[in-house]
């Protein structure tokens, strides 16, 4: 009886915390950018979940007296879990690829998902129990069907955000992004561990219940930081579709636009070399999060189809994996001057976007970790 109660208590308790973070969700300051209007959407997405959630909870806190009720709240489970999979997938594909969400598109699926649980409320109410569980079942795989859909759909635009923020910035932005993949996965995971949680005891659903209960404020938190942490996404994602306006500009012109006349490029690549050098030469290879097209204009190369070409031609690698040289070189520099410097330190100071890249590219180029190289600086 007292473990039946404890649950029920943190239940409720549950349930309006879930509905105080949707209330804090909503009131979070967005900067008036006329570039963040997609994240204002995604904070009505979440916001709608978190206000979902918490009603839920309540219900089920009224019903769970009665163990014959548990049909019930399964049934509900599965409807508000449908929801919560669209809702929370919106809101990430909000993050990563804001002109992919189309207002129709979330408000048909809302009014599937709507009919679809209707249908196993009734059936619930009006059929015999053999009958509702057939109604069940099929629910049941109608929902792992809409999360395998989403879960494929989340790789793919993953994919193309990956692709467009490394061929802006010119360098890896994996890691960067580790983040966006553990909101989605680790809301799925609980989305369906949710389905199963009824039928293992108080015991476990009470844990069930803390832990969905953190992960929904860490989310409140990763919202609010968002603004902050992912400031390297907005150049990006707000600009896509003029980025593919000038492709589609840039395919439909005469190819011989980029097949510069031998003296025109000889011209070109004197004095791309000497600003090179000069680019060089202010270190500005270490400034982070700056775009191709930026460097191009500082460059004076004109576009970035003339940079490609010339480090085609004349240099034995690649934009990217030079400047990345550059900057070991100068981290190089910076630990055998002061071997005790934080590596978080160096990182920072030569450009790189994240320490996992920064460890990566040092022992690509130099063929050990830069932690073995401080050692050696030392003496050790």
């Amino acid at each position: 009886m007292a473990e039946l109660l404890t649950h029920n208590v943190l239940s409720f308790a549950s349930s309006f915390t879930l509905v105080i973070l949707g209330t804090i969700l909503m009131s979070i300051h967005i900067l008036p950018d006329a570039r963040l209007e997609y994240l204002r959407k995604s904070r009505k997405y979440l916001s709608f979940s978190y206000f979902l959630l918490g009603v839920f909870g309540f219900i089920s806190f009224f019903l769970c007296e009665e163990a014959g009720n548990i049909n019930m709240l399964q049934a509900f489970g599965i409807f508000i879990s449908s929801y919560q999979a669209l809702l929370f997938t919106t809101t990430v594909l909000t993050f990563i690829q804001p002109l992919y969400i189309k207002k129709r598109n979330v408000l048909w699926q809302i009014g599937l998902i709507t009919v679809v649980g209707s249908i196993l409320i009734i059936a619930f109410f009006s059929f015999s129990h053999k009958i509702y569980i057939i109604f069940f079942c099929i629910a049941w795989v109608a929902y792992l069907f809409q999360i395998i859909c989403y879960v494929f759909l989340f790789r793919r635009k993953y994919k193309v955000l990956l692709r467009q923020l490394e061929n802006y910035y010119d360098e890896e932005q994996k890691a960067r992004l580790h983040w966006v993949k553990f909101c989605f996965y680790s809301a799925t995971t609980i989305g369906l561990a949710s389905l199963f949680v009824w039928s293992l005891g108080s015991t476990v659903h009470t844990l069930f219940v803390m832990l969905y209960t953190s992960y929904y404020a860490y989310m409140v938190v990763r919202f609010y930081n968002y603004q902050i942490d992912a400031k390297f996404l907005l150049p990006v994602i707000t600009h896509i579709q003029q980025d593919a306006e000038a492709e589609i500009s840039i395919a439909s012109d005469d190819p011989s636009a980029f097949r510069y006349t031998t003296m025109v490029f000889t011209h070109k690549e004197r004095q791309l070399q000497i600003n090179l050098e000069q680019w060089v030469n202010e270190k500005k290879y270490l400034e982070k999060d700056k775009g191709v097209n930026e460097i191009v204009e500082e460059l004076g190369a004109g576009d970035r189809y003339f940079l490609q070409d010339y480090f085609k031609r004349h240099m034995p690698t690649n934009f990217r994996t030079w400047r990345s040289g550059l900057r070991i070189k100068e981290a190089q520099r910076m630990i055998s001057e002061d071997p005790d410097i934080t590596l978080e330190t160096v990182c920072e100071a030569v450009g790189f976007n994240h320490r996992s890249n920064f460890h990566q590219q040092f022992q690509k180029i130099t063929g050990i970790t830069p932690t073995e190289y401080k050692r050696r600086c030392k003496g050790y």
